[in-house]
């Protein structure tokens, strides 16, 4: 069994989309528990953990002081209790279990996944699948509640593309708030955005009809060129 991931990374696929760091898989960074205030940093490269920290006096003596490392292959580190209980007491159990499955070759795929392929594969689940997911983590609530995902589903869900008053709704509400709105709640809404519209359309033919500066500019216009005309038939006149 190989430790390390090199071969993953020179998958074609994997290497396409950028879904690994050829030089990073994942850090994490913390300090230590307290009396302590040890700054600890942990690296995970394709094929080593690196662990290094510093340390952090309230005295000025942090000159004296070199910062710390510990490096192992992926192979050393499945036997490695030392570097085990340090990230443990430093990062937590959750950190060191994620550590361990990384070297055993379970990589998370699916959150390093670019965005817009994420949004195809959620497409095609079921809308409570995809509130769950987006539960999950922040990096899923931000794409399982982009609008961009929800105008999909509403296209999907309703079978045909959505009119300019319900773009217009959906810009004020969202596409996932419009889709769980129920179809009369959304009669209302669309009636009262027509009304709102014509009252704006209203407003401005009306403030247009009583503006006698308008009608006045207009009618000096018309009595200056009938003067011109006159003028100028007098003169051929003569």
């Amino acid at each position: 069994m190989r430790h390390d991931i090199t071969s993953v990374l020179k998958n074609p696929l994997i290497a396409y989309y950028n879904i690994f760091d050829s030089e990073k898989i994942a850090e994490f960074a913390a300090i230590a528990p307290a009396p302590s205030k040890d700054f600890y940093h942990l690296l995970i490269t394709p094929t080593k953990f690196k662990l290094r920290w510093w340390k952090i006096t309230l005295r000025n003596d942090g000159a004296k002081f070199h910062p710390g490392e510990s490096v192992a292959t992926y192979e050393e580190f499945e036997q490695d209790d030392r570097m085990h209980n340090e990230i443990l007491r430093v990062m937590g159990h959750k950190t060191l279990d994620y550590c361990l499955n990384i070297c055993a070759g379970k990589l998370d795929y699916l959150v390093r996944i670019p965005n817009k392929i994420l949004v195809k594969i959620i497409f095609y689940l079921n809308l409570e699948d995809v509130i769950n997911l987006g539960t999950t983590s922040r990096h899923f609530n931000e794409i399982c509640n982009s609008d961009s995902l929800w105008r999909e589903i509403y296209v999907n869900t309703t079978l045909g593309q959505p009119s300019r008053p319900v773009e217009e709704l959906a810009k004020l509400f969202g596409w996932k708030k419009l889709l769980f709105t129920s179809k009369l709640h959304l009669q209302m809404q669309l009636r009262r955005l027509t009304l709102e519209e014509s009252d704006d359309n209203e407003n401005i033919r009306t403030n247009v009809s009583h503006d006698p500066g308008l009608y006045l500019g207009k009618l000096f216009v018309l009595m200056s060129t009938c003067i011109l005309l006159i003028i100028v038939g007098y003169v051929s006149c003569d």
